[in-house]
């Protein structure tokens, strides 16, 4: 039988978006700023991209285990390594459930958060839907399989498209209460607010849109607890990120 383990909420008692250090979903970020994935898809950047010293890493989207270039060996890291996963093959089947259950367990013994990826429209995966909430409750199950076993507990978190997932909440779902967050992809800070509103106790990682330190303080103002950078860093280089970095380790807001 499964054994069941609490979801840990966040632990901020009150959230200062100047504040370099964060704590949520049970892990503590050396900062609020992390890259998004798809900056790196296998992992075999990841000694260069810890060097720019952001909270966190998330790499993917993972759709072949195979594809991999990240070893146990090559953890642990001031920069916490979040794993996206998901299956190359379109909507529900049990091909597609049989790729999410192999990429995550590929993944566990080096991730320190895992992502289910159903932010992709061309892989027609929507996030209200049968298929997702299995999804979810079988990527709970293999983790609270994993921390029996290990004592390791990995929070799990779903990627969205703001809007249409903000168009659910009418009929909530009772899988994201087996979330430990979602990485809530869009651009707009009023919306953002609107899902820190509808889960006050989840983690929430920005990401879309954030390309300056004041679009960063922005989003964390708005109730992102994590926000990530990809267009940023493809456009303008590790180093306009790390100037980031640094001034959001030193408390520093200009304008």
């Amino acid at each position: 039988m499964t054994q069941l383990f609490p979801v840990p909420r966040r632990s901020e008692a009150a959230r200062d978006p100047h504040a370099p250090m964060v704590r949520t979903m049970g892990l503590i970020f050396r900062n609020c700023l992390g890259l998004a994935a798809g900056v790196d898809r296998t992992g075999e950047q990841l000694p260069v991209l810890r060097a720019m010293e952001a909270g966190h890493i998330e790499i993917g989207t993972v759709s072949d285990p195979s594809v991999l270039k990240i070893t146990t060996a090559e953890q642990p890291s001031a920069s916490i390594l979040g794993v996206n996963v998901g299956s190359g093959k379109p909507g529900f089947s049990a091909e597609v459930f049989a790729d999410f259950r192999a990429c995550l367990e590929a993944v566990l013994a080096c991730s320190d958060f895992i992502v289910l990826n159903f932010s992709n429209d061309d892989m027609r995966r929507p996030f209200a839907s049968d298929g997702a909430d299995y999804i979810i409750a079988t990527a709970r199950a293999q983790i609270n399989d994993n921390t029996a076993r290990t004592g390791r507990r990995i929070p799990i978190l779903a990627k969205v498209h703001c809007d249409p997932f903000l168009d659910t909440l009418a009929e909530p779902s009772g899988a994201t209460e087996l979330l430990d967050g979602f990485v809530i992809v869009g651009e707009r800070t009023d919306r953002l607010t609107e899902v820190r509103r509808a889960f006050p106790h989840h983690g929430i990682i920005s990401v879309g849109g954030a390309v300056t330190l004041q679009d960063v303080v922005a989003r964390r103002r708005a109730g992102a607890d994590l926000v990530q950078m990809h267009r940023a860093f493809a456009d303008r280089g590790a180093a306009h990120v790390q100037r980031i970095v640094h001034d959001l380790q030193r408390g520093v807001v200009h304008g």
